[in-house]
């Protein structure tokens, strides 16, 4: 298998060599011809956002029109400045700006020979396009096949939260569920600080082969070069609990601070040429976690503290090779410790263990303009992760279900992998009809792991009953080298063809192929269709629809647990009725019992969906925009696991081991539901707002890949509500500005509560799991309780007048918008943050074990009221 991986990249990289070879040989397009200049003209596209700032990397598209002697359509890119120049003959041109996060914006211009003719198109993110041009068309509303999409305004991200773990997760709950997150193109790693965002798009239900999962909403986030001038940003936040509200279940309020301080930059290296940016931030927390533990020896607190703390960094440069060649390199680290992580809830404070997770990324991209009607971007990403875990105490785990854990974490070891990443995509202008986009991903992987658990021994008592009595269900041990090392190739490649059938109706047409090395499965071949349709051209209302095939990736993590836990590198023992506290004597098994492995169960497919989504936006006016979209989708050859040696009728079928978790590939999934959005907006943009309502079901056999079974000898008896599957969910967002330079930010989230399964608390059928069920009662039969959270941001920037578009406190230079530029950035913002306002209980886990003391009781729950102050200085 890997020899077809290899065949497949060395193909890709002959294909990539063959387009990229012609960038250093071609003449620069925006060059004059001596011979022809006399009979050209001259034309000065720039792009640019609301607020002046230039936008580099932006697509130009330029067609003739009319009676125009050059009647083939080119594209251009914009270089560090946002300008795109190319010599014409003369005549009348539509000009096609677009750049990811941002609306298009459609201008036409008229150019005279041995004359310039310069045209500016301001793009905006709030779903409109402002055109402004020697003579501009009116406002073009532009369909496109690919599922519906969010654009957030300047304004929506100068409130997104300042954290950017928080800002992830506001950012998600946008999304509507889990998304896959790009930055630049580049998947994977941290947010950049909100100062450096320029743009943020969320596609929902996207269908275009590109995008790998079905039905992940794409979060794209485009960074703010250097520009012409130097900015600075200096941000400092701090929260402390003792101002906080009392946490769900904690005796008293806790003693946790969160200090935050970060530091960005941006600045032209070579004016007009080359730019850097760069950021550095430093936070550190630590936070009271309450323990809800029943029955435990000793005296235990009540409120624990776990710390984190982290450093991130950042470095960017961008540099314009010349009119059609941009180039981008980045590099990232973060450091991010943790000092008594696992306590909590049942798990008592000896728990404790640390945890040491670095990351280091080297990125490269570059962006070429081939000729006048391809467009090249490529993309190189060298990643770095290691990550290292120590215990506090390695004493023997005493667990009484859902009443307490005691005993050492008994965790250490780490994983180091390191990843090569390659892509490229190539964009070619057919025809006004057809627009192709064609280009491959290529993921090379090496993986180490010393990672182990339980080599100490852990204890399961049934009830507290049981531990008061001295009585253990069961022992476990682990044992052996944890030690390997193993590599792995994925490689995809895509085909999409977007075709305008007319002025109302755009079809894509799409192909996908992913091949992976840890799957024998050659054919997975992932074919997508989408269309669009408008009833009336440039009218309120378009209808989408897409259907395709999704695929999903082997996760190396699995792969890794069948490498260890082989019966000769590693095993688990396991002891039935053991001894308490020797596990050898008494009752147990005097003899070393036979070994449990994990190992896969004949050959392993790449998971597969179908997915259909149909969807309607309508736009009321302006201000007002409306998005429906009903969805369904079938999942196959989905990994779950089974135990191969489960006893029959008292017997293991292979005396020479114990349990056996096989891992198969025709687990299966069902989801169907809608997504609604309402999103409204005043004319001055002083005030936005979006409402969103999300109704699905998700069902499947299994809650993960080494998830076992209450019976492995009915694996359908699995069948049920998925561990995720929360059918309503209310998501809202309003923001405004008032005068003296206020602004207000308040979001919500509400949704109905999440499944869990009921169990006995004993391994009735003597299989060593305890994870049976009463009989009659599926997986996740229960509910948990809604949950609701309100937050507010407020933010004061002394000196900012009460109209514009909220930036006005950052300095003088206003433009002939009544805008300030961005080069004239300068003043302070004061801002505050509430979260869960109310101060909701929130509870995220009740106890399903029948013979816990707690059974049917919540016993953990999200946040408290939380305050969190902070600054932002700009200069």
């Amino acid at each position: 298998m890997s020899i077809r991986v290899w065949l497949h990249a060395c193909l890709f990289v002959l294909v990539l060599g063959a387009g990229v070879a012609p960038v250093f040989a071609q003449e620069d397009p925006a060059a004059p011809n001596a011979r022809t200049v006399a009979a050209t003209g001259h034309l000065v596209v720039t792009a640019r956002d609301t607020l002046e700032g230039r936008l580099p990397g932006a697509t130009v598209r330029v067609e003739a029109q009319g009676a125009a002697t050059t009647t083939e359509a080119m594209l251009l890119v914009t270089d560090v400045s946002g300008d795109a120049s190319v010599e014409l003959t003369p005549g009348d041109y539509r000009v096609i700006v677009e750049l990811p996060g941002f609306e298009r914006v459609t201008v036409d211009v008229t150019v005279a020979q041995g004359q310039t003719a310069r045209s500016v198109a301001t793009l905006k993110l709030s779903g409109f396009a402002e055109q402004v041009a020697v003579r501009a068309d009116e406002d073009t509303k532009t369909a496109t096949t690919d599922g519906q999409t969010e654009v957030l305004t300047a304004e929506e991200i100068d409130n997104l939260p300042d954290d950017p773990e928080e800002l992830a997760l506001m950012l998600e709950a946008l999304a509507g569920g889990e998304a896959e997150v790009r930055v630049n193109g580049f998947e994977g790693g941290g947010l950049p600080p909100k100062a450096q965002i320029q743009a943020v798009r969320i596609r929902r239900d996207p269908f275009s082969p590109d995008s790998m999962g079905g039905g992940r909403p794409r979060i794209e986030v485009v960074t703010r070069p250097g520009m012409t001038t130097w900015t600075h940003e200096v941000n400092v936040g701090f929260r402390d609990q003792s101002i906080d509200a009392r946490q769900a279940f904690a005796p008293a309020r806790g003693t946790g601070q969160t200090r935050r301080l970060g530091y960005n930059f941006s600045g032209p290296l070579i004016a007009n040429k080359a730019s850097i940016s760069g950021r550095i931030g430093y936070q550190d927390s630590f936070e009271a976690e309450a323990i809800v533990a029943q029955g435990a020896p000793g005296v235990f607190p009540g409120l624990v503290n776990r710390e984190r703390g982290r450093i991130d960094a950042e470095l960017r440069v961008e540099h314009a090779v010349n009119q059609a060649h941009t180039l981008r390199a980045e590099y990232q680290r973060r450091d991010a410790d943790g000092d008594n992580l696992g306590v909590g809830e049942f798990n008592l404070a000896e728990r404790a263990y640390s945890e040491d997770v670095v990351r280091d990324v080297a990125r490269l991209s570059a962006m070429s303009t081939l000729g006048k009607r391809w467009f090249n971007e490529l993309r190189f990403e060298y990643a770095d992760n290691r990550e290292r875990v120590d215990s506090v105490s390695d004493g023997v785990i005493v667990n009484v279900q859902n009443a307490f854990v005691s005993g050492g974490a008994q965790r250490r070891g780490g994983r180091r992998e390191r990843e090569i990443e390659i892509a490229d995509s190539i964009d070619l202008l057919g025809s006004k009809r057809h627009t192709l986009r064609a280009g491959f991903e290529a993921e090379f992987g090496w993986s180490r792991s010393d990672r182990i658990d339980n080599y100490a021994g852990t204890f399961t008592f049934a009830s507290l009953e049981d531990f008061q009595a001295n009585r253990p269900r069961q022992y476990t041990l682990r044992t052996g080298d944890p030690l390997v090392t193993y590599d792995r190739q994925e490689i995809s490649w895509f085909v999409h063809d977007e075709i305008t059938l007319s002025d109302r109706v755009r079809l894509g047409l799409g192909v996908r192929h992913d091949v992976q090395s840890l799957v024998d499965e050659f054919w997975n071949v992932a074919p997508r269709i989408s269309v669009s349709f408008t009833p009336v051209a440039n009218g309120p209302t378009t209808y989408t629809a897409g259907i395709g095939v999704f695929n999903d990736w082997y996760a190396p993590t699995i792969f890794e647990q069948t490498l260890q836990l082989d019966g000769t590198r590693q095993r688990d023992l396991i002891v039935r009725d053991p001894a308490f506290p020797d596990p050898f004597g008494g009752n147990g098994s005097i003899e070393t019992p036979p070994p449990s492995i994990i190992r896969e169960d004949g050959d392993i497919d790449m998971q597969t969906s179908q997915r259909l989504s149909v969807g309607v936006e309508h736009r009321f006016t302006r201000q007002v925009r409306v998005q429906l979209n009903v969805f369904g989708q079938l999942t196959g050859d989905r990994l779950r696991s089974y135990n191969a040696n489960a006893p029959l009728d008292g017997a293991l079928p292979d005396p020479s081991l114990n349990r056996v978790t096989a891992i198969l590939s025709n687990g299966r999934a069902r989801s169907a539901g809608f997504d609604s959005n309402l999103r409204v907006s005043s004319n001055g943009g002083r005030t936005s707002g979006l409402i969103r309502y999300r109704y699905a079901q998700a069902w499947n056999d299994a809650d993960g890949p080494l998830s076992l079974p209450a019976d492995s000898r009915d694996l359908d008896a699995e069948w049920g509500p998925s561990s995720g599957d929360v059918r309503h969910r209310f998501y809202g967002f309003v923001r405004t500005q008032f005068p003296y330079g206020v602004r207000a930010n308040v979001w919500a989230d509400v949704q109905s509560g999440a499944p869990y399964t009921v169990r006995t608390g004993f391994d009735d059928n003597r299989d060593t799991i305890f994870n049976d069920r009463p009989f009659g009662v599926g997986r996740n039969t229960e509910r948990g309780t809604w949950q609701r959270t309100v937050n507010l941001r407020l933010g004061w920037q002394p000196g900012s007048s009460a109209t514009g578009d909220g930036r006005g406190g950052r300095g003088g230079g206003a433009t002939d918008t009544g805008r300030p530029s961005r080069a004239a950035r300068r003043g302070v913002e004061l801002y505050a943050q509430v979260w869960n306002l109310l101060n909701e209980v929130n509870f995220t886990r009740f106890a399903g074990v029948l013979t816990s003391p707690l059974y049917g009781q919540a016993t953990a729950a999200a946040p408290a009221r939380r305050f969190d102050f902070g600054t932002r200085v700009f200069f």
